[in-house]
């Protein structure tokens, strides 16, 4: 799954969260939490072009390059 799109979806469980809770501080911290996703899902695109463009340049320098943990490229040893 895409970063932004887990964000995302965390984001729209917050907000159906605080829609359910029952004391004003508990949907406060949901609306919070929910904000806070949707700014990380909007960050992601930037980044993600960020990665796509130190991919290219690797691939441009004639790196062999393999997938690593977290979802990015990098040279492969």
């Amino acid at each position: 799954m895409r970063i932004s799109t887990d964000c995302t979806s965390r984001a729209e469980e917050c907000w159906r969260l605080a829609k359910l809770a029952a004391k004003p501080e508990d949907w406060q911290h949901f609306i919070e939490m929910a904000a806070t996703w949707d700014i990380l899902a909007k960050q992601r695109p930037s980044d993600k072009l960020a990665e796509t463009w130190a991919l290219a340049e690797a691939i441009a320098n004639g790196e062999r390059i393999s997938p690593v943990r977290s979802g990015q490229y990098g040279p492969k040893r």
